[in-house]
């Protein structure tokens, strides 16, 4: 088998694993330091999806298709991981078929036919994947004039890095946090691409004692805000969320 094959094979292996075991209901909640970027994707992914025909990647157990199907969208959702498009299926069972579809696909070779969809979007998924080949696949069932939204991990922060490093059960083998050369990728491959960063000094706050932490995260996260401005610095982000249309 050539490398990518393997790498797929790998994912798949890891995400069925961690969806059977049930590990993602734990690792796929946002954290809370990461609140400020939560409320903003959603409210895009409103913004981008209600009403419209919608390609979710990556999707898990996660409610964002739920939120979608509920502003009048028409979501296909797909993972690379059967066991938790079986999951997805039974969360999701009172939903009408019509207005919504789990696949077991890989988002680097997508079924479907040019210019399909309106939206397309994903919440970590971009970085488990070589965007060499996702790319183009989005670009290509994305109509004209249509919208991308991804909230992927950064992986230039030091202290980050280090933590990864000490944890690595906590990630597939093959996922790599997002870094320059993946910014100037997507923004070669679609237009007026935005990216806006997230929680630099908000991940500390999960030290303090909890009753102290809500304040102590409002203090965090307007430190954040100014941060994410400085040029270089902001790329020390935990976070980022990347728009673009085709």
């Amino acid at each position: 088998m050539t490398d990518q094959t393997n790498s797929t094979a790998r994912e798949k292996e890891f995400f069925d694993r961690e969806y059977a075991a049930g590990n993602r209901r734990t690792v796929e909640r946002f954290h809370a330091a990461n609140e400020p970027m939560h409320d903003r994707f959603i409210a895009w992914m409103l913004e981008f999806g209600a009403g419209k025909k919608v390609l979710q990647l990556g999707c898990g157990q996660d409610l964002f298709s739920r939120m979608l199907v509920e502003s009048g969208a028409c979501v296909t959702a797909i993972d690379i991981s059967s066991t938790a498009i079986e999951q997805a299926r039974t969360v999701h069972a009172d939903l009408s078929p019509e207005r919504i579809t789990f696949l077991e696909m890989s988002a680097e070779q997508l079924d479907f036919p040019d210019n399909s969809f309106d939206f397309v979007f994903g919440s970590g998924i971009l970085h488990h994947l070589v965007l060499a080949r996702a790319l183009p696949e989005i670009q290509r069932v994305l109509k004209p004039g249509g919208t991308l939204l991804f909230s992927e991990p950064l992986g230039m922060n030091p202290i980050l890095k280090l933590y990864r490093s000490v944890t690595p059960q906590l990630r597939s083998p093959d996922e790599h946090p997002f870094l320059l050369d993946d910014f100037r990728l997507i923004a070669s491959t679609f237009k007026q691409v935005q990216i806006d960063f997230y929680s630099y000094t908000a991940p500390l706050v999960v030290c303090v004692p909890r009753f102290l932490r809500k304040p102590c995260f409002r203090v965090a996260w307007t430190i954040d805000r100014a941060i994410a401005h400085v040029p270089w610095i902001k790329y020390l982000a935990w976070v980022a969320l990347v728009r673009g249309n085709c």
